[in-house]
């Protein structure tokens, strides 16, 4: 957040942090206020219900908790890469950050007849983890957020065991032990007794509850409480359902070190499973069999917001099942909140009101900065080329031609550039193409022609063209058709701290019977001002 704020990027006063409650804030939210939210499902349900998303329609998105999925195909058997890049997966997920990630996997969906192999294999993984001090360069999970989110966490493993569910490694007990070795382990490093240790803490406990509402002060409480035991620590725990269909498998997620092994029948039944956890972040499908793939990504996309393939072709370059990437869109429908966050510029778009404008061309142009088709061209000044950025107004344009495009043209331009497709070189083979009369112009023969008629040779403001885009070819242009061009400055965008600035130019060529031939936006770099070109040729 600090260097957010002291990068000097966002105005003073638009990003602020508070820690803490955040009592009577939304009693002042209003129409036009927006709210993000992450965190949990239940929390969004609360948030939605408030009076001034209810009332006063004050925009609201949630990015909450998801039993996300990962899913192993049938072909990806011990051995092959996928295992193993399934196998790697599931543990860094769970033991990233502690498994306290809204992306981290949840449910583990395995072929049936793979459960035992997936379940050793992952669990040998696990057992070398290396839970700890998260200061320690030696540890490779370090502790839940609070004392708290530990009982929350043990709570949940709790319900999906009374749901049938089978501990293969961790668990409430193996936490419990694992937290009493922590707690030695740090008495015999620091040279503290059992009650210099339990007295810390509870001074800690004191000094976090100090000036706390009643129930900030339990809190802090059960945490010093909980550190006194050896920290907020969870051991790695991965269970084993007994009935893949168990309602709390797919509804109670244990936001921390955990995941559940669910084995499938088949991709049917193990797409149903994906689809049952009613909406995520992400799923993702470790398999190289391309009908496999396709079975799942077309089964559970309604339900995600985000899907990775993993196979052996993408293992080196993929960002990991939990990495959401700022050019995708992070988000889910259903449980995980309906929102959708980052997606490049679409992430900006919920913080903004989107307005449909009805206006003649010329107000429309006006009030947008972009020339219209409809609103009126100049085309009585200089060469629009010859003018600076400073000089020059949207509708500035020229109309050039006619050019008349001889068969000779066609043969040069297909011989000089190698490109002889048939319907540029061969006349009874252009007549047998249903688009063509016979044989026809290049479509970049014509946009070179109508470059050449609207070219400022000498050296002037226009720096360079760098692109052309949105271009299309409309009409054949055949033998003997005489080419008119029409260029329009339509969005003048200068560049703060540079000399020069951007213009995108309308392009239009029709025929000699004003019929469209192609269509484009040209892209050019003009100086400011005239006195700050320094020679060059555009066209």
């Amino acid at each position: 957040m600090r260097d957010i704020v002291g990068s000097g990027l966002l105005p003073d006063g638009a990003l602020q942090l508070v820690c803490g409650r955040l009592d009577g804030l939304f009693d002042a939210l209003g129409e036009q206020d927006a709210i993000a939210f992450t965190g949990s499902a239940a929390t969004a349900r609360t948030l939605a219900a408030s009076p001034c998303v209810v009332e006063r329609g004050t925009r609201f998105t949630a990015e909450a908790d998801s039993l996300n999925f990962s899913l192993l195909g049938p072909d990806a058997r011990p051995g092959t890469p996928e295992f193993d890049l399934f196998i790697d997966s599931l543990v860094t997920e769970m033991t990233a950050k502690a498994g306290q990630k809204c992306t981290a996997i949840r449910r583990a969906l395995v072929p049936a007849g793979a459960v035992a192999e997936v379940r050793a294999a992952a669990a040998a993984r696990l057992a070398a983890a290396v839970v700890g001090d998260p200061r320690d360069p030696n540890t490779t999970m370090g502790p839940l957020v609070s004392a708290a989110q530990r009982e929350d966490v043990l709570d949940a493993v709790d319900a999906l065991v009374a749901a049938g569910a089978q501990a293969a490694v961790g668990g409430r007990e193996a936490s419990d032990e694992l937290a009493r070795r922590l707690r030695a382990e740090r008495c015999e490093r620091d040279g503290l007794s059992e009650r210099d240790a339990r007295g810390e803490q509870d001074a800690r406990g004191e000094r976090a509850g100090s000036g706390a509402s009643a129930g900030d002060a339990a809190q802090a409480a059960g945490a010093a409480d909980g550190v006194a035991e050896g920290g907020a620590f969870v051991a790695p725990t991965l269970l084993v359902a007994e009935d893949p269909w168990a309602d709390a498998i797919h509804d109670v997620e244990a936001f921390g070190p955990v995941a559940v092994l669910i084995g499938y029948q088949d991709l049917d039944e193990a797409v149903r499973l994906a689809r049952r956890g009613r909406g995520s972040l992400v799923g993702s499908v470790v398999s190289h069999d391309v009908d496999t793939v396709r079975a799942v990504v077309m089964g559970t996309a309604p339900w995600h917001g985000r899907l990775l393939v993993l196979d052996r072709d993408d293992a080196k370059r993929q960002t990991g099942h939990g990495s959401p990437l700022p050019q995708l869109i992070h988000g889910g429908p259903g449980r995980a909140g309906g929102g959708e966050e980052l997606g490049g510029l679409r992430g900006v778009t919920h913080f903004m009101q989107r307005t449909a404008l009805q206006a003649s061309p010329q107000m429309l142009g006006a009030l947008t900065h972009t020339w219209v088709e409809g609103a009126p061209r100049h085309t009585d000044g200089e060469h629009p080329f010859a003018l600076s950025l400073s000089e020059l107004r949207l509708g500035d344009a020229i109309v050039a031609g006619p050019r008349t495009v001889t068969l000779e043209d066609i043969d040069h331009f297909a011989q000089f550039t190698g490109d002889t497709f048939y319907a540029h070189t061969d006349e009874e083979a252009a007549r047998a193409n249903p688009f063509f009369p016979g044989r026809v112009a290049h479509g970049y023969l014509v946009v070179s022609f109508a470059a050449g008629l609207f070219v400022w040779p000498d050296p002037g403001p226009v720096l360079a063209n760098y692109g052309l885009e949105n271009l299309s070819f409309i009409t054949p242009v055949s033998p003997g058709d005489a080419l008119t061009v029409t260029l329009t400055a339509k969005q003048i965008t200068p560049r703060e701290g540079s000399d020069y600035g951007e213009v995108r130019w309308d392009a239009q060529v029709v025929n000699q019977d004003g019929a469209p031939v192609a269509a484009y936006d040209v892209l050019t770099l003009v100086a400011k001002e005239r006195a700050a070109v320094g020679g060059g040729a555009a066209g």
